[in-house]
């Protein structure tokens, strides 16, 4: 067959590089110039001092006398950053962005008590502020919540998570750490809500099934505190069953990529529970309108879900 082509040259492709290719390496040489005359400004280790700046020189917030704070809190970072800013020495910018280095390093150093004393007493600040920052009180929220919860503090972790599921019922991650707060501190009917939520919003993914059949195996263990009837520790028992079946058979996602399925011989969600059955179930265990519908919603998906179901962060 061969003997067919002899005298015909069969080259790969051309080796002289192309425009694209040219510009490409063009580039990248470039890059690696540059490299080395990149200046960092900010000082490795300098959110570790114990000192936060105060909000002004004299010790006094420009808030309480009418001046106009930053637009955002990753507005104060960037203008803080450049020393040929005009805003270098801004009070404002620079202790918001020690805050935040500081509550984060306070939390991943295992000291909780002492991040719990700073983001409640800031938290108080932005709430006395009132200047539209929710994204900096959000992150603050969700950071001293599960401060609480590492500390074993019942108290303050459900007073926090009443006033986030009250003013952010829409941010899928904050609704799940309420729920954890709540169940943590053995109000488990208040964690039902937030959960189912949070999938309604973001979708079935395992944490927040995991979640939700702790919270639902959590209720009927404290069924007789909670007021309900002898029959809805049967009727939990069954629902937590048909949760675990759903996160049995999602894929899992790890830092390697989406896996197989927990359960390998059952690769689709199980077959839908007929709605009749999870409304019945619902009903006997006195759940909410808004409740026994995210349970149907959930329970009742069919067969043909897969891992695209989930619904991704671009989409949201």
């Amino acid at each position: 067959m061969l003997s067919e082509f002899d005298g015909i040259e069969i080259l790969d492709d051309c080796d002289v590089p192309k425009d694209r290719e040219l510009r490409m390496q063009e580039a990248f040489d470039r890059s690696k110039r540059s490299y080395h005359s990149e200046q960092i400004f900010t000082e490795i280790g300098h959110f570790r001092s114990l000192n936060l700046p105060t909000a002004s020189a004299s010790g006094t917030d420009p808030r309480s006398h009418g001046e106009e704070p930053l637009a955002n809190a990753s507005e104060s970072c960037d203008r803080a950053s450049f020393p040929d800013s005009s805003n270098e020495h801004d009070p404002i910018a620079l202790r918001l962005r020690n805050l935040e280095y500081r509550l984060n390093d306070l939390y991943l150093r295992g000291q909780f008590q002492e991040a719990l004393d700073l983001g409640l007493a800031e938290l108080a600040r932005e709430e006395a502020s009132s200047d539209g920052k929710d994204g900096r009180e959000q992150q603050i929220l969700d950071l001293i919540m599960r401060c609480a919860i590492r500390l074993k503090n019942h108290e303050t972790a459900v007073r926090l998570a009443d006033k986030n599921v009250q003013k952010y019922p829409n941010i899928p991650g904050l609704l799940a750490t309420a729920s954890e707060a709540y169940l943590f501190s053995g109000e488990s009917r208040k964690a039902l809500s937030p959960v189912l939520r949070a999938i309604s919003i973001r979708g079935p993914l395992p944490p927040f099934l995991r979640l939700l059949c702790e919270t639902l195996l959590s209720m009927k263990e404290s069924a007789h505190t909670i007021g309900l009837r002898n029959e809805a520790t049967t009727a939990l028992a069954e629902l937590a069953g048909f949760v675990k079946a759903v996160l049995q058979s999602r894929p899992t996602v790890s830092r390697l990529g989406v896996g197989k399925p927990s359960n390998p011989m059952n690769a689709t969600v199980p077959d839908a529970v007929p709605e009749s059955i999870v409304r019945e179930k619902a009903s006997i265990c006195g759940l909410s309108e808004f409740e026994e519908q995210g349970l149907v919603d959930l329970l009742c998906r069919g067969s043909a879900t897969t891992v695209e179901d989930i619904r991704s962060v671009r989409g949201l």
